[in-house]
């Protein structure tokens, strides 16, 4: 069974100058801050927002011994001085094994955040699990807590306890929309092997719909709800027997506030698994970039009309397997038209891993290929994103290692990111429009956990 915290924290604020980068470095005057320090609980999962004229917010999540967890949020602000401590959920959140099923706050272009979590209810035998939610505009002040969901009940004939993975709500992932519309995404179980894809969408949070059944499926894999200029993008998985994985995606549309039909993206034979992720490129056209894993390894783009509603195209692969190579997880992000894909590889026989990137400039245009980096042990990536003049980058975490950036172009070598410890693993990133980019990390030791934001430009 997972420990789960609860519990007060002892913060405290050390500010670190780290010494100047080199000339070819891709990020210059880094600091490191010390945005929290948790003795009585243990910290994950952390976040940073950009907030505009040099603030951000760190978030984080706090699970203590007696099994309740809550969302803690700080202010950093341009000069890195640090604000109260908020709890956004006042009454302790229920996560499932998945992380995926954590407390989480989204925001959007405009600054707006959006904060939702999970409540579970036991009576007796009967569990049943809620969705509230917060909202807010600058990070230090948040709305009232709303009922996001119905309470939905746990099948117990699938449940032998109240932390099963199966049980009621197994994931939750909200998203807001540039008009301030919210969003949230839930997985339910109500019976072995049969789990539900729910959505809800509304512009008033104190007037949530009845959540909308999007699919079933038997064996869920990826999934995300994703905020648009208006509206949203859904995408979710089924790995069907161990043989195949259909990506099916759904749209709401922010001018017509209905839900469209079911598409299906990308049907994908023999034993493989898919990542994917939305990215609006202009107000014409949205991408869904797909990435498939083991032998038939490869990522695939393709293109949505936000005009029809329906698909531009055929899916179109832009990197094609390659023999005894492994293709790892993904991450996309946009600039404009501009499309980043950043990834990793990993060859059986030769135990080579390597950080890759492809960049399209137009919505139909050609990629651009580039290895950046040889013999990377990666683990996940954090964030593909473009800076001020338009030249991507990529971070990823690797294992044992500090967090690395890498960037699309030859005179940037790749170089570790600060943490408090040698080995940083930065678990989110942000970049503002004056080019700061800022990561956060957690590093434990000796029963505390240390919330940790690093700052710096990117050239």
């Amino acid at each position: 069974m997972k420990k789960v915290l609860s519990a007060l924290v002892a913060m405290v604020l050390a500010l670190t100058i780290v010494p100047p980068a080199s000339a070819t470095s891709a990020v210059t005057g880094m600091k490191k801050i010390t945005v929290a320090t948790v003795s009585a609980a243990t910290a994950r999962t952390p976040k940073v927002f950009d907030l505009g004229k040099g603030k951000v917010l760190v978030s984080w999540v706090e699970e203590s011994g007696n099994e309740s967890i809550f969302l803690k949020t700080k202010v950093v602000s341009a000069t890195n001085k640090l604000s109260s401590v908020v709890t956004v959920n006042t009454q302790p959140a229920f996560s499932s094994m998945s992380l995926d099923s954590m407390p989480q706050i989204s925001m959007n272009s405009k600054g707006k955040l959006f904060a939702a979590w999970i409540q579970r209810t036991t009576v007796g035998d009967v569990v049943t699990d809620q969705v509230y939610g917060r909202t807010s505009t600058n990070g230090s002040t948040w709305s009232k807590a709303f009922k996001v969901s119905t309470p939905v009940v746990a099948d117990q004939a699938f449940c032998e306890d109240s932390f099963s993975d199966g049980c009621a709500v197994s994931a939750l992932q909200i998203s807001i929309d540039s008009t301030g519309r919210t969003g949230v995404l839930v997985r339910t179980a109500v019976e072995e092997g049969i789990f539900d894809y729910k959505v809800a969408v509304t512009s008033n949070t104190s007037k949530w719909p009845a959540l909308k059944l999007l699919g079933t499926v038997v064996n869920p894999r990826e999934s995300e709800i994703v905020g648009l200029a208006t509206g949203f993008a859904v995408s979710w998985m089924d790995y069907v027997g161990g043989e195949s994985c259909a990506t099916k995606v759904a749209y709401f549309d922010g001018k017509s506030s209905k839900w469209g039909s079911t598409l299906t993206a990308q049907t994908i034979q023999k034993n493989t698994v898919v990542f994917s992720n939305w990215v609006q490129r202009d107000s014409k056209t949205l991408t869904l970039v797909m990435g498939s894993q083991l032998e038939e390894g490869g990522i695939t783009v393709r293109n949505f009309s936000l005009v029809k509603k329906t698909w531009a195209g055929a899916a179109k692969l832009v990197a094609a397997s390659e023999p005894s190579v492994v293709f790892q997880k993904i991450s996309a992000g946009v600039k404009g038209k501009s499309l980043a894909i950043g990834y990793t590889t990993y060859n059986q026989q030769s135990g080579v891993t390597q950080a890759r990137m492809l960049v399209q400039k137009t919505t139909t245009g050609t990629f651009s290929k580039k290895t950046l980096e040889n013999g990377v042990d990666q683990i996940d990536p954090v964030i593909t994103s473009f800076n001020k003049s338009g030249t991507a980058f990529f971070i990823y975490n690797q294992l044992g290692k500090p967090s690395r950036l890498t960037m699309f172009k030859s005179s940037a070598k790749p170089m570790d990111l600060p943490g408090r410890s040698a080995i940083a693993y930065n678990e989110a990133a942000s970049i503002s429009t004056s080019d700061v980019l800022s990561t956060v990390s957690i590093a434990y030791d000796n029963d505390k956990s240390y919330v940790t934001l690093v700052k710096g430009k990117l050239r």
